[in-house]
């Protein structure tokens, strides 16, 4: 059965689990970025009170998707995993791909990329702005390429993604 499939069906008979997913996705993410991370940062970074960061961080925990230590709460092995899988199921659920595929057909272009969120009001949404256009770029990249690149915030933190996925030498 197609993925698509099974996420409308999802959504349209159990439309909370939906939302649950997109949660935990959010507090995974947030806890990957930052971490490790206090309840109490994680709770004023995301908007959901500290009784509920509490609550899932527990079921988290209990699903060995992130660890508790005194520093903060960090991701374990099948969280870095987990989380991996659910941005990419969380692609399809936003209908992204759909939108992608609107504005290459409106544009005329061959090649779209859309990240959920609001970077001018979310970092992490930024980061993962960053990340998609270095993934695209390093896939298009030779070996013996030299690449200049100016601009503001958005391609530094482009280069910066960069630099943690693939050996650069930059000037």
């Amino acid at each position: 059965m197609d993925i698509n499939k099974v996420l409308n069906m999802q959504k349209n008979v159990v439309p909370e689990a939906v939302e649950l997913l997109m949660k935990r996705y959010e507090i995974l993410k947030t806890i990957s970025s930052f971490q490790p991370a206090g309840r109490r940062f994680l709770s004023n970074k995301l908007g959901i009170t500290e009784r509920t960061i509490r609550t899932e961080i527990d079921k988290l925990r209990d699903l060995n998707l992130v660890s508790i230590k005194s520093s903060g709460v960090e991701l374990t092995q099948e969280g870095k995993n987990a989380l991996w899988d659910i941005h990419s199921t969380f692609y399809y659920i936003k209908n992204l791909s759909e939108i992608e595929l609107k504005l290459m057909d409106k544009l005329k272009l061959k090649r779209v990329a859309v990240v959920s969120g609001d970077a001018e009001k979310d970092s992490l949404t930024f980061n993962d702005l960053g990340k998609k256009a270095a993934s695209i770029v390093l896939e298009n990249l030779r070996n013996d390429t030299i690449l200049g690149i100016t601009g503001g915030t958005t391609m530094a933190n482009v280069v910066k993604q960069m630099k943690s996925k693939k050996t650069l030498r930059i000037y």
